[in-house]
């Protein structure tokens, strides 16, 4: 995305964890719901 490496990993790194996180918990609720409502 940006030419420049300065300052900036750090912080690509942080975001990337945050959305892969999101990602994840997104995919838990949606397969918890799913099963849910399988169930009943």
């Amino acid at each position: 995305m940006s030419c420049t490496t300065e300052g900036t990993d750090e912080k690509e790194v942080i975001f990337y964890f945050e959305v892969s996180t999101l990602f994840v918990v997104n995919n838990l609720e949606q397969t918890q719901n799913a099963s849910t409502v399988i169930y009943q």
